[in-house]
């Protein structure tokens, strides 16, 4: 009951207001009834809102005891609405829906499916004649009642290591709300240690920073008194801006976790706070904004900002207090203290000072408040984040709209021409924009095709944009320019793609198979495989593998069978491979 108490008044006690607040978190009554997704006493690989890559964490990690197969039971009664078998991402994932609760219970990462619902899965993947599919049931098909095993627990996917992702999301809701599943195991989960800093750092947002224009740090010590500090003083002077780099622990556990609520105090007022408490879907990429983009890029480095870019709309920070950013303009001590806190009500603090360094210089580097969008300076073109862009240079041209931009940026635009002479037909290389500037969504680019690529051209489709560090793009030919909507800056070119791809079989059998694809261009867009006129799945898997099992699929055994193969790229090629097998 303490636990419970505790986590009350963290959700509910972080600086929020509640006409703010787009996902109200959802908590245990005494009349719910629920179980945990696995029989082993609970471990965490991650918890609920980390920072990753492009995007919070959604779930809750339980540890498997590094092995897979475990059994995975349904959170509560419902009926599973929902299966999908991923290549990356999740991997093989079920969603059980749970209408009493008006919550979607999600289990990520498995081996398997159960009997009945593997059953089910099979028959209609096999009607919809797809690899990797995405499939849906109705109320009816698929019921459970809590506790009920569903699958069985494994490492499939984009995953790091065996563990079962459950997740508690919104089910009436199109634009999925995730909600922090840890109130509903808190008594469970034993956790008596709170979060800890390693470093802070300090921004300057048109003023100085240690007296200079990019950013800054110091790590966090602990003084003989206890008390959690700096191991320098910054100074400051203008407006400046503070991150911290923090992680919260867990008993008898190495893992580190993603913090709940962070709280900044400048001389005793609450000038930014943080909890995270739940998202939307279409909040997730606003980790891009909440971090250090570039510490990220260059450093794969997660760093927390304590203020609040333009662009940034994410839910879970209070703006009622100002953007978090503060004014240094008097030369004297000023006080800051960070408070963290995670979803068991476990707290720690660093305290800190920055003095004020009078400066008379004017650091005009990150902001460009008198310039209208479009100017060209020497480190580029100036883009408004709020205002609409549209650039026509060198035969490119480039669109941004307005909020596909976090702040305000200047952004580099510029051609490498392309030796014709070393490989014809390969186009000018374009960079544009900036790596480490983050982007919302997507920005619109076409690229003009090479002189030889139009006097040859009779099949627009396979032209392409390529990212020259990233790969495949895609894209729409007309006019002499290839379009595509991308979404991240970089160098991008046109290329173009007349081989058709192939397909092979490295083994088959009755039991199992396993399909090599390869293509030379643009990649595997879809691909077939019918045998006896069946269609037999070939899932990929996450190491590019793709296997089937013609014993579930109607096929007979100890014959000569029929086999067809179709294949196509992303640029449209086709190929169709006929043999003959016995098994």
């Amino acid at each position: 009951m303490y636990k419970f108490l505790s986590i009350l008044l963290l959700l509910f006690s972080t600086g929020v207001r509640a006409q703010d607040v787009s996902v109200t978190p959802v908590l245990p009554d005494s009349d719910m009834q629920y179980c945990l997704p696995l029989d082993m006493e609970p471990f965490l690989a991650g918890n609920f809102g980390e920072l990753r890559n492009n995007h919070f964490h959604a779930g809750l990690d339980f540890k498997t005891q590094s092995t897979v197969n475990h059994p995975v039971r349904a959170f509560a009664d419902g009926y599973v609405c929902r299966a999908g078998i991923n290549a990356y991402g999740y991997g093989l994932v079920l969603y059980v829906r749970h209408p009493q609760y008006n919550l979607t219970s999600v289990y990520a990462h498995l081996n398997g499916f159960s009997a009945e619902i593997y059953n089910k899965v099979r028959a209609r993947q096999a009607e919809m004649e797809e690899n990797n599919p995405q499939i849906w049931f109705e109320p009816d098909e698929l019921p459970v009642r809590m506790g009920d095993i569903i699958a069985q627990s494994g490492n499939t996917g984009s995953s790091g290591g065996p563990h079962v992702h459950f997740e508690l999301r919104d089910c009436n809701d199109d634009d999925d709300a995730f909600y922090n599943p840890m109130p509903f195991f808190a008594d469970s989960i034993a956790d008596h240690k709170p979060p800890r800093a390693s470093h802070v750092y300090l921004y300057p947002l048109g003023g100085w920073a240690n007296g200079q224009g990019v950013r800054q740090s110091a790590a966090v010590i602990v003084q003989q008194s206890g008390r959690r500090t700096l191991n320098r003083t910054f100074t400051a002077w203008g407006r400046v801006g503070l991150g911290i780099k923090a992680y919260d622990y867990m008993e008898n556990q190495s893992n580190t976790y993603g913090v709940t609520s962070i709280k900044l105090f400048m001389d005793d007022r609450l000038i930014y706070s943080f909890s995270c408490r739940g998202f939307r879907h279409s909040e997730r990429c606003f980790t891009n904004s909440l971090t250090d983009y570039p510490a990220w890029i260059n450093q794969r480095s997660l760093i927390q900002k304590s203020f609040i870019e333009p662009g940034n709309r994410l839910q879970m920070i209070d703006r009622s207090l100002g953007d978090g950013s503060f004014v240094i303009d008097e030369e004297r001590l000023y006080q800051f203290r960070y408070e963290l806190s995670d979803a068991h009500g476990n707290q720690s603090e660093v305290s800190f000072s920055i003095k004020g360094k009078k400066e008379t210089r004017t650091n005009t580097n990150p902001i460009w408040s008198d310039l209208p969008s479009g100017t060209r300076t020497e480190k580029g073109v100036l883009v408004r984040s709020q205002e609409p862009f549209r650039l026509d240079t060198l035969g490119c041209r480039i669109s941004i709209e307005p909020g596909n931009l976090y702040s305000d940026a200047v952004l580099p635009f510029r051609r490498t021409v392309a030796a014709e002479n070393v490989k014809p037909g390969v186009s000018d290389i374009y960079t544009i924009g900036d790596v480490c500037v983050p982007i919302h969504g997507s920005i619109s680019i076409s690229i003009p095709i090479p002189q030889s690529y139009a006097d040859t051209l009779t099949c627009p489709e396979q032209l392409y944009i390529v990212n020259a560090d990233g790969g495949y793009v895609g894209g729409e030919y007309r006019d002499g320019a290839v379009h595509a909507d991308v979404n991240t800056f970089g160098r991008y070119m046109v290329r173009r793609d007349s081989t058709r791809p192939t397909a092979a079989f490295t083994s088959l059998t009755w039991h199992r198979g396993n399909l090599s694809l390869s293509d030379s261009g643009s990649g595997i867009r879809s691909y077939k495989v019918f045998i006896d006129g069946h269609f037999v799945p070939f899932d990929m898997n996450r190491y590019g593998r793709r296997y089937g099992y013609p014993i579930h699929f109607g096929i007979e055994k100890g014959k000569t069978h029929e086999i067809v193969i179709h294949v196509v790229d992303n640029c449209g090629n086709e190929s169709v491979i006929e043999t003959k097998k016995y098994f």
